[in-house]
């Protein structure tokens, strides 16, 4: 396709939201979300992220465990224009804090069983962080879900849709530490895309995920 917008990651999922709502979308912990609401729960995040004052092309960092509500952030996240960065809760406090430094996160995205942790550890490093950590799954709250005339910058992408950055990925096997690497839509699209197709992946079929 000569759309570009189609090869924004969450481009594709609101896709699948508009034509299989009431179908199921993610099951993580015992709870189970159609595509309808993953819909509405990623905007909703995404316009917390914009009152927060986050912006197409920065970065946001999410912490938190496997979850529906993790899926909810990052689509949240790149609903705002921005790219998301994973932070493994486990990991040493250190190395959050580098990353999210390192990366230049202008927020971060952790339920509530984890913010405070989170914001302590952070502040408390020896390079301190100075970056509001949102509540994760705090999206669930009736009164936001008013004005949907007011989606016109909903699921804007920064840069030319699949040139966008989606996402930045670390890895720690290095003797210098922790290196980030930025992947763009159009690359994971073209992933996911040529996986479905290797493996024969459709609408009716389940994938466990076992890493990301």
């Amino acid at each position: 396709t000569t759309d570009r917008r189609s090869n924004a990651v969450h481009h594709l999922v609101q896709a699948q939201c508009a034509q299989r709502p009431t179908a199921p979308a993610v099951s993580a912990g015992g709870q189970d979300v159609s595509y309808g609401e993953l819909a509405r729960r990623a905007t909703t995040t995404a316009r917390r992220l914009r009152s927060a004052g986050v912006e197409a092309g920065d970065t946001v960092a999410l912490c938190s465990e496997p979850s529906v509500d993790l899926v909810v952030g990052a689509l949240g996240v790149l609903e705002a224009g921005a790219a998301y960065l994973l932070l493994d809760p486990g990991q040493d406090p250190e190395q959050l804090a580098f990353m999210v430094v390192d990366a230049d996160a202008t927020a971060i995205l952790a339920p509530a069983s984890l913010a405070d942790w989170l914001q302590a550890t952070l502040t408390t490093a020896s390079v301190p962080v100075p970056v509001p950590v949102l509540v994760l799954g705090d999206d669930n709250d009736d009164d936001r879900r008013d004005n949907d005339n007011d989606n016109d910058n909903d699921g804007e992408v920064g840069g030319d849709g699949g040139d966008a950055v989606c996402c930045v990925h670390y890895s720690s096997r290095t003797k210098e530490g922790p290196k980030g690497v930025a992947i763009r839509h159009e690359a994971a699209v073209n992933l996911v895309r040529a996986l479905a197709a290797d493996l024969g992946i459709g609408p009716a079929d389940t994938v466990l995920v076992l890493a990301s």
